[in-house]
């Protein structure tokens, strides 16, 4: 296949239906995408998030224009109609270019055989738009705002039909470039000094330290960001690692760290005399993790491979994060293809999981320490209920308003503040290398 912004777009969403768990991320930092000119790689980016945005309303016209059953379509065949749909409802290009370079991606997938039927059908929709349900019911939401029925239906049931367009409509719009500026490398009165030499549109966040709001889409690709001055990271995940007070702390871990930006923040906050453990169950995770931290000058980040189900810890620890793994229903703005890889199953998957990561890492903590649990997920199963599991399992758990709680609601973010119960000393600053058990079975780099 050539290698154009249609042709690349397509690879990707194939990609996304193949039960492959890559992200998105990964595939436009992929070369193909790095070696398109930037009008093509802004096209190619634009067509992958619109299909997976706006997918169920794709299918349903669909369904109304084909005269065979949906399911019966080759999956290229499928992909190449959606893209080709999206561009005649959302973009802004010829209808006749939108048409024609459908049909040619027919040919150069080698489904020659289809490009009538792509032909026709993108067709019959420029003359007959089937026009989307208007009603709030499950279905005609799920439709028209492109989510799994099953997580309308809970939507539904907590926030009723307005609240659920909004949240359903949020997660449609692109989400907003916020940065974390890397105290590491530069300050963010340099970093924003300099965003204004170069006229590029920027907001200062007005309560989080460090994070700015940059309005230009391709700011990735400037030498501030590949040089690592700054890294994405939303705002509600910078309010969790900026949860807690960390001054009398020496002890500090982030379990669950992998890819570690709330790490690196709570690197920058910890005091000097302070030791923190990275841990993750991932060794190829933390790898990159590792590359990253290279990349950001965090200074002595110590990166553990651990199962924290089962954890190799013997010293008790003054500060918690844990920043569980869940559904991610949070991030569906950011992350349109999770949508159509989660079932309704996986939210009680993932809340075993979670009971079991937060109760042993609770025990871990010295009595007067303190836990931050936080997922990126809408549901109650892996957030409140989560929580108040522990608190029944555990005597000596004790609740604590977070501040930012509202901030964090917003964002559909979830954060608890727990402490252990009894009056605790401060953990010595430096813990003895046999702090770690059973060394062999675990990894650090």
């Amino acid at each position: 296949m050539r290698r154009t912004a249609r042709s690349v777009a397509l690879r990707v969403l194939l990609d996304s239906v193949s039960g492959r768990r890559v992200s998105l991320e990964t595939h436009f930092e992929a070369s193909e995408f790095g070696s398109l000119p930037d009008r093509d790689r802004r096209l190619a980016t634009e067509l992958v998030y619109g299909v997976l945005r706006n997918r169920s309303l794709l299918d349903y016209q669909l369904d109304a224009l084909l005269e065979r059953p949906r399911s019966r379509l080759d999956p290229e065949v499928l992909q190449i109609l959606r893209v080709g749909l999206f561009q005649l409802n959302y973009l802004r290009i010829p209808e006749r270019a939108a048409v024609h370079e459908s049909v040619r991606l027919c040919k150069e997938l080698r489904k020659s055989s289809a490009g009538p039927l792509v032909n026709a059908v993108l067709r019959r929709f420029l003359r007959n738009r089937p026009a989307a349900p208007d009603a709030d019911d499950t279905r005609s939401l799920s439709i028209r705002c492109s989510h799994p029925e099953w997580l309308v239906r809970r939507y539904l049931s907590r926030y009723g039909p307005e609240g659920t367009r909004k949240i359903l409509e949020r997660n449609n719009r692109p989400p907003l470039l916020q940065l974390w500026v890397n105290p590491f490398r530069t300050t963010w009165e340099k970093f924003c000094r300099r965003l204004d030499r170069e006229g590029i549109p920027f907001q200062i966040h007005p309560h989080l330290p460090h994070c700015v709001r940059v309005n230009s889409r391709s700011f990735v690709r400037h030498p501030l960001y590949r040089q690592g001055h700054c890294f994405l990271m939303s705002p509600a995940s910078q309010e969790i690692a900026q949860l807690g007070d960390l001054s009398r702390c020496r002890i500090l871990g982030d379990f669950c760290a992998a890819p570690g930006g709330k790490s690196f923040i709570l690197h920058a906050r910890k005091r000097s005399d302070a030791r923190m453990f990275c841990c993750d169950l991932s060794w190829s995770r933390l790898r990159q993790m590792r590359a990253r931290a290279d990349l950001y000058r965090i200074p002595q980040l110590g990166a553990v491979q651990a199962d924290l189900v089962h954890p190799p810890f013997r010293i008790p620890f003054d500060f918690i994060l844990l920043d569980v793994p869940c559904t991610g229903t949070a991030t569906l703005r950011a992350n349109p293809d999770i949508r159509w890889r989660l079932a309704e199953e996986d939210i009680q998957r993932m809340a075993r999981i979670q009971r079991s990561l937060l109760r042993s890492s609770f025990r871990m903590l010295r009595p007067g320490g303190q836990l931050i649990y936080a997922t990126c997920s809408t549901e109650p199963e892996e957030n409140h209920e989560v929580v108040e599991n522990l608190l029944d399992l555990e005597p000596e758990a004790q609740l604590l308003p977070p501040p930012g709680a509202d901030f964090l609601k917003r964002e559909a973010f979830f954060a608890a503040c727990l402490v252990r119960k009894g009056e605790g000393t401060l953990s010595p600053p430096h813990p003895p290398e046999s702090g770690v058990e059973n060394p062999r079975s675990q990894r650090s780099c």
